[in-house]
């Protein structure tokens, strides 16, 4: 998928019928937020399908696949020769839509004059304004301090620094079980 030749997408195809999907960012951002590890499993994916589509498709497994590609931005997940999915690497987090927004917001505000309260944007669109969000802007510069790997042949004087950056700009750990339970619950209720 090229966004520049292809143009945004605002439908998908499910088992040869076509689906209209909700292109919102702020949807894909609360989707998003459903798949961490704050949601029980159970709930992630019909709330996901809820928030997505007006009109949930039958085949679940399929509209699953559709949601995925959706949110990837039209890229599709390279399979190995053996038709299975490459596993990836276990990655550290270095955002989150729920505790870094303000940031978030300010950086898009800072780098393209988008007030992201007021604005209507298509989620490729905000994808890519994102992951291009220059080194100047503060959020840049936290997601590259979450993701360094402090190393021994740093000098002393740097490493103490950013693992001052590192812990001041911390993700919080996942909440409990019990949590994670009440969470979904007032995310079901409209709370979230």
């Amino acid at each position: 998928m090229n966004i520049i030749t292809d143009g945004l997408p605002d439908c998908v195809e499910i088992g040869g019928e076509i689906f209209y999907i909700n292109t919102d960012f702020r949807v894909w951002v609360k989707i998003e937020l459903l798949f961490s590890d704050d949601v029980p499993e159970g709930y992630r994916l019909p709330l996901a399908l809820g928030l997505a589509f007006d009109v949930i498709p039958e085949n679940k497994e399929e509209a699953a696949e559709a949601l995925l590609a959706f949110y990837s931005g039209g890229k599709i997940t390279e399979k190995k020769a053996s038709g299975k999915r490459k596993k990836p690497r276990k990655n550290r987090r270095i955002y989150s839509f729920e505790y870094d927004s303000e940031y978030i917001y300010a950086a898009f505000m800072q780098a393209y004059g988008i007030d992201l309260a007021d604005v209507k944007m298509h989620w490729f669109k905000f994808k890519a304004l994102f992951a291009a969000l220059p080194d100047e802007c503060l959020m840049s510069k936290i997601m590259g301090w979450r993701a360094l790997e402090i190393t021994k042949d740093m000098p002393e004087a740097s490493r103490k620094r950013y693992a001052e950056l590192k812990e001041t700009y911390r993700l919080p750990l996942s909440q409990t079980e019990e949590e994670k339970i009440r969470a979904a619950k007032e995310f079901l209720m409209g709370g979230g």
